[in-house]
């Protein structure tokens, strides 16, 4: 039965240090809110450059397609 004494105590220990984090975030956004985003993260530029891409094939598309029909 000691062990479970033993336990308890260092599940409130594991529940506290896990709640924290979240709390100091809650508590951030809810002051400070969400930081203004300076730049284009990686996933924003390849994103861009697949859409560039894209539009690029659609125009080449397009262009055979006119020159085809001519």
């Amino acid at each position: 039965m000691g062990w479970l004494q033993a336990t308890i105590p260092m599940g409130i220990v594991v529940v506290a240090l896990g709640t924290v984090p979240i709390l100091q975030y809650q508590l951030t956004m809810a002051f400070f809110g969400k930081p203004r985003k300076v730049g284009k993260d990686q996933f924003t530029r390849n994103l861009h450059a697949r859409d560039n891409r894209l539009w690029e094939a659609d125009i080449a598309d397009q262009e055979a397609a006119k020159h085809a029909k001519a």
